[in-house]
């Protein structure tokens, strides 16, 4: 997102039906930042309509993407094909502790393509139509690092990133981690050398950021039913109310949760 003119203020305002709903895209494409086309599925748990999942798969990430609504599991499809990133994400409407439980699992038995790079632009694709057209080859010689072939990639089997927002209630959805490598099959083991990072948004009433921490942080583990590890932060989204601030915290899935 660029900004153009004005105060760099992407907090919006929507009315409907006599009322008021705010949206913050900054943290959007802060997150969606955070995740590359290689580095494996990103899984979307608590997915809405796809503020998060569609942007993501509009960069070339994987992106397989739940919400136990009908409704907004009916407009993310829409907004799939609106967007024309069907071959990059696929949508689910499941109860949000199954879909976790599940997703390792059905990343392996359905995996993406390999990652085929950005795609050119529509006048490189009208240059590149002309050259076959007329026969004509480039020579490798002069090929430009940007146009160099891309090296042998492999299919997207493994979770890399969880999305979890819905601030009132992810954290109560963590537990679902507990064992997830232990029930989901033995040959999934050597997938997770690096475990996949959480991203759960929640609220918390401690407006210092110290105590925000502290209490985020315990109710995170008491969910988990283990102790973070060091690869863990925390983004103060916004404040939402006075006593009320909305944070996310991005963490590491500890190994032994995920044995457990």
């Amino acid at each position: 997102m660029e900004l153009i003119a004005g105060e760099p203020d992407f907090v919006v305002e929507h009315l409907e039906s006599d009322c008021r709903f705010t949206f913050d895209f900054r943290e959007h494409e802060r997150l969606v930042q955070r995740f590359e086309p290689d580095d494996g599925i990103v899984a979307d748990v608590m997915a809405g309509v796809g503020p998060f999942a569609v942007p993501a798969a509009k960069k070339g990430c994987a992106v397989i993407a739940n919400d136990l609504n009908p409704n907004s599991a009916k407009w993310l499809r829409k907004n799939v094909l609106d967007n024309n990133v069907a071959e990059n994400l696929r949508v689910y409407c499941e109860d949000g502790r199954e879909f976790i439980r599940t997703s390792l699992r059905r990343a392996l038995d359905e995996p993406f393509p390999p990652y085929a790079g950005k795609k050119a632009s529509k006048r490189q694709q009208k240059e590149d139509r002309r050259e076959r057209q007329g026969g004509v080859k480039k020579d490798d010689r002069h090929r430009s690092p940007s146009e160099s072939p891309l090296p042998a990639r492999h299919m997207r089997n493994r979770i890399a990133h969880f999305v979890m927002n819905l601030p009132d209630t992810a954290i109560e959805f963590l537990d679902a981690f507990r064992g997830i490598l232990t029930t989901s099959g033995r040959e999934l083991s050597g997938l997770y050398d690096v475990m996949p990072m959480v991203h759960c948004h929640c609220f918390t009433r401690y407006l210092d950021p110290g105590e925000a921490e502290a209490d985020i942080r315990k109710r995170v583990e008491t969910a988990l039913g283990g102790e973070l590890e060091k690869e863990a932060s925390l983004h103060l989204v916004r404040s939402v109310a006075p006593s009320k601030d909305m944070y996310c915290i991005s963490f590491r899935l500890p190994r032994r949760v995920a044995y457990a």
